[in-house]
């Protein structure tokens, strides 16, 4: 039985780096991942764009500023894989059986 990763990404206003982000953790042949992005008030479109073109991405948004450490720790809560992947939103993951490995 494959165990399940969460991948968590914390986020402010990286619209485009956090799609290509997500994208190259879809693209992973381990196929056991959930996407938890939590966005830290974000005031471009992020959080409409995150939720019209990712329907499977658990999107958290904050009501106002915390910071990096403070989303990592809501996504935390939020997690329910046996693993965790903590990301920025600017990394690229760069090869398909990073998160296969890893496991």
């Amino acid at each position: 039985m494959l165990k399940l990763v969460s991948v968590i990404i914390p986020s402010y206003n990286r619209r485009h780096d956090l799609c290509r982000c997500i994208d190259s953790d879809l693209q992973q042949q381990f196929e056991q991942i959930e996407i938890l992005v939590v966005d830290d008030c974000s005031d471009d479109d992020t959080i409409d764009y995150v939720n019209l073109n990712y329907p499977d991405v658990r999107l958290t948004s904050c009501p106002r500023r915390y910071g990096p450490s403070h989303l990592r720790n809501l996504g935390l809560r939020e997690a329910q894989g046996e693993f965790i992947l903590f990301l920025n939103s600017d990394v690229i993951l760069p090869k398909q059986a990073i998160v296969e490995r890893m496991v």
